[in-house]
């Protein structure tokens, strides 16, 4: 820290005009470092965030890609729709991914967030405990919800069930039976297995989710 040297004359601060003045044989470099000195540090500053953000980018694909890989793993009769865009009250929300099978039609929501999630159910936002801290998150049941009720809009009256994954979590408190860790997605899936959709259904299904209107 610095002081800028005053006298008090008066009963008034003055600013002493000796402080303005170079002393002989200073250099007016020092200014020009101090601006070299801060723009060094915006440009660490801006390649550190870049840096953040293309590995949460690539940690948020490698995530994605682990949901996608446990979809795949249930076989044939598992077929996976992506992108498929439906109107609510909201505007057009994007779903992804929609898995259709003879079992019913799901909309699965993943999530990557990091730590330890309480709540309950119907609360509207959860608690997320990474070591001393604690945040919050938007309950995600309620984007899904919203999600299944416009593809029952769009679709008509199918079998429609909800899926939220959390991808990295470790789950606590009381979810709900339809919020799972990546581990036991495909055991919810094998528990969900009474046949509920013709092949005449699924095909009228797909038919309609692909002329939606699309992004």
């Amino acid at each position: 820290m610095f002081s800028l040297p005053v006298s008090l004359g008066g009963g008034h601060a003055h600013l002493d005009p000796g402080f303005l003045k170079p002393e002989e044989g200073m250099s007016q470099s020092i200014v020009t470092f101090d601006w070299e000195d801060a723009g060094m540090a915006a440009v660490g500053a801006a390649v550190f965030l870049l840096t953040y953000y293309l590995i949460r980018r690539r940690r948020g694909r490698m995530d994605q890609r682990a949901v996608y890989d446990e979809i795949r793993a249930l076989g044939g009769e598992y077929q996976m729709v992506h992108d498929v865009l439906a109107l609510t009250g909201q505007g057009l929300c994007q779903i992804d991914p929609v898995v259709v099978s003879p079992y019913g039609v799901f909309v699965v929501t993943w999530n990557c967030a990091e730590g330890t999630l309480s709540g309950r159910e119907r609360d509207s936002e959860w608690v997320l405990k990474k070591g001393r801290r604690n945040e919050t998150i938007r309950n995600p049941l309620w984007e899904n919800r919203r999600q299944v009720n416009a593809l029952r809009d769009l679709a008509g009256d199918l079998p429609l069930f909800s899926l939220v994954v959390f991808v990295n979590a470790r789950l606590g408190g009381n979810l709900g039976p339809d919020v799972v860790t990546l581990r036991r997605m495909r055991s919810w899936f094998q528990q969900h297995q009474k046949t509920a959709l013709s092949p005449d259904r699924r095909e009228t299904f797909l038919r309609t989710v692909s002329r939606a209107p699309k992004g």
